[in-house]
């Protein structure tokens, strides 16, 4: 799967400083960083292309017909991400989104271990932005096992802030503070 370059560098970093353990929205047994940075950036990087393109360009949400959204990405070691929802324009030039993206049996690999991911309950994505600014809310959480054995889950709290072109970041991925983690990102114009 390829790759968002800014946005999936913020997750990099997040899962650079992050891994799953017993408390705050993960259990089970613990992922490395690398790992779980991975897994994450294949996560997210699906609904993030639908808002702004595989370039993380402006708008924060594009202003196009509004449009009820179904897509279905196949995951490198089989499984899929299916997404739906609704993006959205509003009467001043803005726009909306609602998205649900169902992981279903998504399997991602990482040097010799395949992790297959469930949702649990999914990752849903709500917001509201226009050219300058907009805000975005990612919830939910996701299973995996892997083929070495271990297996866990992991939750997903995070809102995103954009302001002009830069996106912040706050919440949590598996109970890890994002804001004490993450650089803003910067979206080209």
């Amino acid at each position: 799967m390829k790759r968002a370059s800014r946005f999936l560098s913020a997750l990099a970093i997040i899962g650079v400083f992050t891994a799953c353990s017993d408390s705050g929205g993960a259990s089970g047994d613990a992922l490395t960083t690398a790992e779980l940075s991975e897994l994450t950036g294949t996560l997210m990087e699906p609904m993030f292309n639908l808002l702004f393109g595989p370039d993380l360009a402006a708008p924060m949400i594009p202003r196009a017909a509004s449009a009820p959204v179904s897509d279905n990405i196949e995951c490198d070691e089989g499984g899929s991400l299916s997404i739906s929802g609704d993006i959205s324009d509003t009467e001043d030039g803005g726009g909306t989104v609602d998205l649900t993206e169902t992981i279903n049996s998504c399997g991602e690999a990482y040097g010799e271990v395949v992790f297959t991911m469930v949702g649990d309950p999914n990752i849903t994505m709500t917001g509201s932005g226009d050219d300058t600014s907009g805000s975005l809310s990612i919830n939910g959480g996701f299973t995996y096992t892997a083929t070495d054995g271990r297996e866990g889950s992991c939750g997903v709290d995070v809102d995103a802030t954009i302001t002009g072109t830069t996106i912040s970041f706050s919440g949590s991925i598996c109970g890890v503070d994002v804001d004490l983690l993450t650089d803003d990102l910067i979206i080209p114009q």
